[in-house]
């Protein structure tokens, strides 16, 4: 299987937890069961598009604002989701800032055991656990 594939995967897998913990956390954050798995791809989709697009933004300046980074790329992605699926609605200025925040700091957590996920899922796949190459994280 595709290094690719797998990290996809787990990417959209640790994306689904982040947009339920917000979801959990804040009443103004709605997940329609039925579609959730289109608001998930969407929103892995949008982030590995959006993704380099901030890191270049973010290199010219300093390493200093790449959370910046990183929040501006998860707010982006759950526009597109919440413009393109009926998988997730939120509602409130406030909801989205903060909203934005939990699933960015989601996504903080992901990155710290990313590699060694990918890693052993791999492993577990294709008998071989390498974890190398470019990654497409949740955001």
């Amino acid at each position: 299987m595709s290094t690719w594939v797998i990290r996809i995967g787990v990417a959209a897998a640790a994306n689904a937890v982040t947009l339920l913990v917000a979801a959990a956390i804040f009443d103004k954050i709605e997940i329609n069961a039925w579609s959730f798995i289109v608001a998930v791809a969407i929103f892995t989709l949008a982030a590995i598009a959006v993704k380099p697009l901030a890191d270049r933004v973010a290199g010219k300046y300093a390493s200093g604002v790449t959370w910046v980074a990183g929040l501006a790329t998860t707010w982006l992605a759950l526009v597109i989701t919440h413009v393109f699926t009926d998988g997730l609605t939120i509602r409130g200025a406030w909801v989205w800032v903060a909203g934005t925040v939990v699933i960015w700091l989601g996504t903080l957590v992901y990155d710290m055991v990313d590699d060694k996920l990918i890693a052993a899922v791999q492993e577990r796949f294709t008998g071989t656990g390498t974890g190398t190459g470019p990654h497409p994280t949740p955001t």
